[in-house]
């Protein structure tokens, strides 16, 4: 098999664990401990005083020793870091039971960058599908080869994916800005609209000092969006796109807080840029939310990248939003 198959037969892999439904991946994870010759003894629905796992097998060659698996099994379409978070307690409650016990949590959704940074920090083993696929023996994998193939349609995976070809055209800087504005608002326009919209681009206020990149009406019903409208004044959601190959400092920040008004738009503001934000950047998104109730949120590339992989495995890319706010408010 030449690299290319390899990548290929990888990625078909993926397309075809985000197409099982979350009883079709536990029951692929239990086939490919049974197939293995690590474990034994394979038990599923095991409980630990209040705490049922999915499945706990012997690892081979320790029966003296008592150390076992005990897996959790998640079909989730991205692993977030609120994911792995939220394992911590219940691997607690198993460890004081048995000590020797190794916790692993089997996601669907590959690891955020972020997820696998806590997971680190916290001695978590968690298995996406980059582990699955290096662990699966040919016989799991041909099994789940004659599977039915996704269910997702076949114009939202073809918007992703072109959404994120086109980033790898734009090159960082002033030339490109008008470019990766329009992207900015492409991918706004997939990822939110509905329930968000209409969209209104390069809009000016009355006296034409103010020109926002983009703009959502903000009339949505779903549970988020009126969240952030009733507790965050997000009546319209104000979006600034930077070009900018550095990470974003003070002045960006000042200037789409000139576009949040509570009379006008509301309160609420994304900027989008290559690299984030720098620490001059955060600390003035921290004096516009303590002196003036202003909400802005900073999403560099990379998470528009993985908001974009979401919404293309028939996920909603608002959770990395929420957890941005979130992590905000929790940091103050």
């Amino acid at each position: 098999m030449t690299p290319d198959d390899s990548t290929t037969a990888r990625e078909q892999f993926f397309d075809r664990l985000a197409a099982l439904s979350a009883h079709e991946f536990e029951s692929f994870v239990v086939d490919l401990f049974s197939a293995t010759d690590l474990y034994r003894n394979i038990r599923r629905e095991v409980r630990f005083g209040a705490v049922r796992v999915d499945l706990v097998a012997d690892f081979v060659g320790a029966e003296h020793d008592a150390r076992m698996a005990v897996v959790e099994i998640k079909k989730s379409a991205l692993g977030s870091a609120d994911l792995v978070k939220s394992e911590v307690q219940r691997r607690a409650v198993i460890k004081q039971q048995c000590p020797k016990a190794e916790y692993v949590l089997v996601i669907s959704g590959r690891l955020t960058s972020q997820a696998k940074r806590l997971a680190d920090k916290l001695n978590m083993v968690v298995w996406d599908p980059v582990n699955l696929w290096e662990m699966a023996p040919p016989s799991v994998l041909q099994q789940l080869a004659l599977a039915k193939p996704p269910a997702a349609s076949a114009s939202s995976l073809q918007k992703g994916a072109q959404l994120q070809q086109t980033l790898l055209e734009i090159q960082a800087g002033e030339v490109d800005a008008p470019k990766y504005q329009t992207w900015v608002r492409d991918v706004l326009e997939y990822l939110f609209v509905p329930p968000l919209g209409p969209v209104h681009y390069e809009d000016s206020d009355a006296d034409r000092r103010n020109r926002r990149d983009v703009i959502l009406e903000n009339w949505a019903s779903d549970p988020f969006w009126a969240l952030l409208r009733t507790g965050y004044h997000a009546d319209m959601v104000v979006i600034d796109a930077k070009n900018y190959s550095d990470s974003l400092k003070k002045q960006p920040v000042l200037d789409i807080s000139h576009y949040l008004k509570r009379h006008g738009c509301g309160l609420f503001g994304i900027l989008v840029s290559r690299k984030g934000v720098g620490a001059a950047g955060v600390h003035a998104i921290r004096e516009q939310w303590i002196a003036s109730r202003k909400l802005i949120v900073c999403l560099a590339d990379s998470d528009i990248l993985q908001m974009l992989d979401a919404k293309d495995s028939g996920a909603r890319a608002e959770p990395l939003l929420q957890r941005k706010i979130a992590d905000f408010r929790k940091d103050l």
